[in-house]
């Protein structure tokens, strides 16, 4: 994986510092609290998906069920460095 893997899609990045943050969490949550359309969303979590930054359940417990998606430890990694990242430009 490169960076350039992470240009392009909006708002990759903004779901990796989201689910670092919450942990795990359902994709209308997502929608909620990133401010992102439906469609930039799905498109993200396809991408992050394909480089294997996420993963994704089925949540039995609950109905409606949710897909419930959480970072991958490569993705956790990654979504460390991003809020170090983060941590600089607000200073």
């Amino acid at each position: 994986m490169m960076i350039k893997d992470l240009e392009g899609q909006k708002g990759i990045l903004r779901v990796l510092i989201l689910l670092k943050d919450k942990g795990e969490i359902n994709y209308y949550s997502i929608i909620e609290e990133s401010d992102l359309h439906d469609r930039v969303l799905r498109l993200s979590l396809e991408k992050l998906k394909e480089l294997r930054l996420i993963e994704a359940r089925l949540d039995n417990s609950t109905y409606p069920h949710h897909n419930m998606i959480s970072l991958t430890d490569k993705g956790r990694k990654v979504a460390e460095k991003l809020k170090e990242i983060e941590k600089v430009l607000e200073e």
